[in-house]
Order: structure tokens, then sequence, then C-alpha cells
């Protein structure tokens, strides 16, 4: 077994359902997780979270158990009862008073209340989520990472060597390097590297006398991500066809994003529903995955989690950058319940979502291509929604997809983007409309 394992946001989600199956065996879970007991149990100490009850007079985790009396000297209601009974309240007082819940799935594993039967139990509640532990963890090892890594004092101690033989006698970083190799302790590119970042006092860039003349080297652009494997796994186009096909009555929705111009980042993200080709679009100031998440996370709010769930039950998409978290969209926020499931498309498939592509020729009468969407609002794009919507198609026996969602959404979903049915002669598909 590997002592040492890294456990990824997989291994939390295992381990959040191995908690909620109701094992109660530490080296077991350690065990099927293939890690280490100790730092298993470190990790949920770590990262669980304590929820309090909700407000009431005796909050305090040891109540169901407690024996004490007189906590307040003397009793004013002089009585031999323990003081968790008081009406008063004994938590103010009690010198023994915690949050935290003292029961046997707390202070073994689990560690928290995920999976426990006692669906009555009024203590504050520790629980274990996933998603948030994983962002705990990724933002604890970007942190790591970052500054120096020699002490201030050391530092301090190369840039006193350093800076006279630059500025004063005007060597370079590599021939001083070459005679002070053991003194300084670091390699020529990391004395380079300090120095670009300011971390030796009393040296610069502008002190160097070639790099000074150089043009910085121009960055690589980053790559387009792909979604991670490990994600792929359920979420691929067979699964969506497989998944599809045991609930056909469910809506599918299509999702993608319309770009401007090169060098431009505003987009717009689309969602269609096949059943009634009904679409809505949300802009977005640039197409990144977490932008991408905070639309849908003012759609959920917009909803409700539970409209959410029933309203986007299967979406479908390509395999583009701004896809790339899955479960930004799935979850609900601070808990491993999913709202809906994601599937993507075959790599240069986007015909699989045909329907969604098809729409965009309408979207694109009204923001030709070359449209900076930058310079619009998102009230601009529901006025341009309002007019597509209403337009009549002739797969919809010459309805509009306004007028059928009608018979499949709810009203809320049709208000995200402020939908009203337009007159047939009032539609107007031309970039004259958002002028």
């Amino acid at each position: 077994m590997p002592l040492y394992k890294r456990l990824c946001l997989k291994d939390l989600e295992k381990l959040a359902d191995i908690m909620s199956s109701g094992e109660r065996n530490l080296a077991n879970a350690a065990m099927e997780l293939g890690v280490d007991p100790s730092e298993l149990r470190k990790t949920i100490l770590k990262y669980r979270v304590l929820e309090p009850q909700r407000p009431s007079l005796n909050q305090c985790g040891k109540r169901m158990h407690c024996k004490l009396t007189d906590a307040c000297r003397p009793c004013p209601y002089r009585t031999a009862h323990e003081c968790w009974r008081c009406k008063r309240g004994c938590n103010a007082e009690c010198e023994e008073f915690q949050l935290e819940p003292d029961c046997g799935r707390v202070n073994g594993f689990p560690y928290c209340c995920n999976g426990c039967p006692k669906r009555q139990c009024r203590l504050s509640k520790f629980r274990f989520y996933p998603a948030k532990a994983w962002e705990e963890i990724s933002s604890l090892r970007s942190e790591a990472r970052k500054g120096p890594r020699l002490s201030e004092e050391r530092r301090i101690e190369i840039a006193a060597l350093v800076a006279p033989l630059v500025k004063k006698q005007g060597q370079s970083l590599r021939q001083i390097h070459l005679a002070h190799a053991e003194e300084l302790g670091v390699s020529l590119q990391t004395l380079y590297n300090y120095v670009d970042r300011k971390w030796l006092p009393g040296i610069i860039n502008l002190d160097l006398r070639k790099k000074a003349k150089y043009k910085p080297r121009p960055k690589e652009k980053a790559k387009s991500g792909t979604v991670d494997p490990a994600r792929l796994k359920g979420r691929t186009y067979d699964d969506f066809v497989r998944y599809y096909s045991e609930h056909p009555e469910w809506e599918v929705v299509e999702m993608d994003t319309v770009l401007g111009p090169v060098g431009k980042e505003a987009c717009v993200l689309t969602l269609l529903f096949r059943k009634s080709n009904h679409m809505l679009a949300f802009l977005l100031p640039r197409k990144t995955s977490s932008e991408v998440a905070r639309a849908f996370a003012g759609i959920r709010e917009a909803l409700g989690n539970d409209l959410f769930a029933e309203t986007f039950r299967i979406i479908l998409t390509d395999n583009g950058s701004e896809f790339l978290d899955p479960l930004a969209i799935e979850l609900e926020p601070g808990t491993t319940r999913k709202l809906a499931r994601l599937f993507y498309c075959e790599p240069g498939r986007s015909g699989q979502k045909g329907k969604l592509e098809k729409n965009h020729v309408e979207l694109r009468k009204v923001f030709p291509k070359g449209t900076d969407f930058g310079a619009f609002t998102q009230r601009h794009l529901n006025l341009a929604l309002r007019h597509i919507n209403s337009e009549p198609r002739g797969n919809l026996n010459g309805n509009c997809p306004g007028e059928v969602a009608r018979a499949f959404l709810n009203e809320k979903v049709l208000g995200l983007n402020e939908y009203r049915s337009m007159p047939r002669d009032k539609v107007n598909l031309t970039p004259g409309l958002v002028k």
C-alpha cells in the first residue's frame, strides 16, 4: 500500500461515499482508497466543516450525556436537575461548553456526520464536502509553490555579494556565478529568476547590461484545455446515448459558446432545449470554466435547486476549455448532490449537438461573425433571444420555440432571458435590432 499517495478529487468523492455507506473502520476505508490510515484521518479532521445547529438555548456538543450541576453559583432556580435542562441556558456560564458534537461517530471514523442514521439529532454537525475539501487542498498546494524558496536573510547575503559586482564592475551574472558558485549556493538560472522577480534587494533587470537590451520572449499561448480523462468517465457520448435511452422522456439541453473576434474575450454561453428549440443565452466576460460556473450559479439561484435539477437533468456539450469543470455545473454547492448530468460530444463531432449549432445561425443574424460581444449587455442579448425564440420554425409545424417551450418548461426558465412572445410580423433578425 502506498503510504504517501496524494488524494485527488475522485478519491475524496469516493471517501464521501464510503462515509455515507456506514463504514466505521478506518483501516478498511484506507485500504479501499490505497492510502495510509493516519494520513486519511488527518485529511478528514483538517477539511471537515463544522455546521452549528439552529439557534437554541443549549448548543453544547456534550449535552446528551452531561451530568454537570450548579454551573451558576448560586443556582437562580435552586434545583437539583442537570444544568442542560435549565430554561435560562447554561452555555455562557459553563466552563466545559464546546460547540463540537461529542459522539462516537465524530470521535472515531468517519469523524463526521456524513451517513449518520440519526435524523433527529440536534447537535451541531461535522460535514465532509469533497468539492470544498479539494478546493482548499488545491489552493494550499498552489500557495506552497509561490514566493522564493530562500529566506529573506539568505537573499540579502546573496544580494550583498552580487550587487557591487554587477553595478560597479559591470560583471555578468554568469561571470559572477562561475567565480562564486559555492558561496551563492543556487544555480545560474535561479539567480536570473531572483533578479527578474526582484527578490534580490538592490538589483534589477536594468542593472544587467545584456538583459536590458533584449526584448522579453513571448510567452507561449495557453493550450486549449481538455477534460481530465478521469472526469470523462461516465460522461462520454456513448454514456449519453445509454443514459438517454433509459430516460427518453427527459429533456436534453445542448450547450456551447459563441465567440467574438480574435483578441476579444467576451463571448456568449448558449443553452438549447431539444424538445422545443428554445434557446437561452448568457453574456460571459471571458471564455473560462470559472465564468461558466458563475453563469450556472446564477441560474441555480434564479430557479432554486429543485427546479434546476428538473430542468437540466441532461446537458450535452463539446470538449471546449470553458467546460473543463463538470462538477461546478452538476453539483449543488457545498454538497455531493448531483443536480444535473453533463456529457461530452466526441472530439470534432459538433454535429452531435446539431440543433444548437443550427440555432447559432439565427443568433449570427443579429450578431454577425466578428461582432465584439463586449460592446453589448445582457439586455441586448435578451432582446435578441426574444425575437429568435418568436421566429416560426418548419420543424415545429410553423410554431415558434418560445410558445412550444411553455408546454415543457417552467415560466421561471423562460424568464431567465425575459422571454415574451413577439408578433410574427414584428420579428427582427438583423443587426439593427440591437443598435
